[in-house]
């Protein structure tokens, strides 16, 4: 359909008097199999199908529109189209998203004062942080009522684990290793970012441990694994105080594994052994993005453990991981020169334990140092 060149429009097309269970789209384009989906629907009533489908969508002027009815998982039968008009201004919103993750829908048309949903789906280890642009907000999904044309970008940043090794190192945690040689870090089986933990070269009836021992609150463990072993003879297993929680032996990429841990003092550790004779795949096994239930204790000269990340804009993001619902005290300086020049930067509650901080002087401050702390 071709619409009349008197402004704005909204388009309502249904067909309630099929025989059939029906699916209906809205199109835009020159060509059939080239196609651009305006809108789409399957039940006008999702809580309560009834067979019928329906379209309310902002259309412009002098712009062809092709209409589609199909059936739904093949249904076919006697079908009857209708559509209206209603006048009205129409506005556009392009919404945009920063690298980790994807929004939906990403730009459209809509009759003033109706409402839009946006919805920001962050990536594997991302998290959606806010939106910027006509205005700021933290809800996801968004509802925004169109009312002038508009532009937004949702903003992502990657998941704070307890460890995912980029350090390139065993410095973030306090790390220990057991059995005939020490685990190391690499960067050529890695899930994420350039590095991941991997178990030591071993022999013939050799282990080879990473272990961690500290307060933890009540919470799960997880993290991400991967085994290349000879199966049903060499093995990776998890273990917490000495019990064994999981074994895993063979070929299993990237995986990722959580288990319930008690609040207390624990050991867990991470343990790659051999049999007498016989090897398989790369031998080894691999663990990345740990997350852990730190505890800290409540007194005023407990330290949070502060992790930094460079986000896509270049400024960074910190995240002070420390006591449930308690005060820290966040502060900055250029420069280690004692005495040290310490600027308070932000006083937040660590509500379930954790503060996302983005520090807005990064960008005019190259060198930064950070501390958090109980006031």
């Amino acid at each position: 359909m071709v619409l009349p060149a008197l402004g704005g429009r909204s388009i309502d097309a249904d067909h309630h008097n099929s025989t059939f269970d029906t699916l209906l789209g809205l199109y835009t384009g020159i060509r059939v199999s080239e196609l651009t989906t305006v809108a789409s629907n399957d039940d006008a009533y999702p809580d309560k199908p009834l067979g019928f489908s329906a379209l309310t969508q902002a259309v412009s002027s002098n712009q062809t529109y092709y209409v589609a009815v199909d059936g739904f998982d093949g249904a076919s039968g006697v079908v009857t189209l209708g559509y209206s008009f209603t006048s009205g201004s129409v506005y556009n919103f392009t919404v945009a998203a920063d690298p980790g993750g994807h929004v939906a829908p990403s730009s459209g048309s809509a009759l003033s004062n109706s409402t839009v949903v946006l919805t920001a789906t962050p990536d594997t280890f991302f998290e959606f942080d806010s939106w910027t642009g006509a205005f700021s907000s933290t809800a996801n999904p968004l509802s925004i009522v169109v009312n002038s044309n508009l532009t937004l970008v949702a903003h992502f940043h990657k998941i704070s684990f307890s460890d995912d090794f980029e350090t390139g190192d065993f410095l973030s945690l306090n790390w220990t290793f057991g059995g005939n040689v020490p685990w190391l870090v690499e960067n050529t089986n890695v899930l994420a970012g350039d590095f991941s933990a991997r178990s030591g070269v071993i022999g013939s009836r050799q282990t080879t441990s990473l272990m961690l021992t500290t307060n933890f609150n009540a919470g799960p463990v997880s993290f991400y694994f991967k085994v290349s072993c000879e199966p049903s003879f060499d093995f990776f297993a998890f273990y917490v105080d000495g019990v064994e929680r999981q074994r895993w032996s063979g070929e299993i990429d990237w995986t990722g594994f959580s288990t319930p841990l008690p609040a207390g003092t624990h050991t867990l550790e991470w343990r790659y052994s051999k049999d007498q004779n016989g090897t398989a795949g790369l031998d080894a096994a691999f663990i990345d993005n740990v997350n852990l239930p730190f505890r800290v204790e409540i007194d005023g000269t407990s330290a949070a453990h502060l992790e930094i990340t460079r986000q896509s804009d270049g400024s960074l993001l910190l995240t002070i991981q420390g006591q449930t619902n308690q005060q820290y005290v966040i502060q900055g300086a250029t420069n280690m020169t004692t005495p040290v020049d310490w600027q308070n930067l932000s006083t937040n509650i660590a509500t379930d334990g954790v503060i996302h901080y983005i520090d807005p002087g990064t960008g005019s401050t190259p060198l930064r140092f950070y501390r958090a702390f109980v006031p």
